[in-house]
């Protein structure tokens, strides 16, 4: 299983990508919208994308829009600064896994491995003892 991580080059997101990886997943990084959806006609084996709120070439939601108009079957997790009902509101529709805070850190990562277990979708990846 692969996870691609499509975050900003001047982003730093060492920890979170490390708990991520602890996950036994394949860990792929983009710097933009464009280069993470010629991963995702490239590569049928990712199941997970967690993307940074903007890019220079778009919005962290339209990429998800995109990236679904490709293979639905990838779930996204977003960061944003939006209050939970404000990003509901523009996210509704795009079946988001998890809204992820702005500088999402070690713990960011579990949370979102624990509930990628909870789902079902983390059976795609070597346990993990969260």
């Amino acid at each position: 299983m692969r996870i691609i991580l499509v975050w900003p080059l001047d982003g730093e997101i060492d920890e979170f990508e490390a708990g991520l990886a602890a996950s036994g997943a394949g860990i792929m990084r983009y710097s933009s919208g464009a280069e993470a959806l010629e991963a995702v006609r490239e590569h049928r084996d990712i199941m997970l994308a967690v993307i940074a709120e903007k890019f220079a070439d778009m919005t962290g939601l339209e990429l998800v829009q995109k990236i679904l108009a490709v293979n639905a079957m990838i779930g996204c997790a977003v960061v944003s600064q939006l209050s939970a009902e404000d990003f509901h509101e523009e996210s509704e529709g795009l079946g988001i896994l998890m809204r992820l805070p702005a500088n999402p850190g070690g713990e960011s990562a579990a949370e979102l491995l624990t509930h990628l277990k909870r789902i079902g979708l983390i059976a795609q990846i070597n346990r993990v003892d969260l």
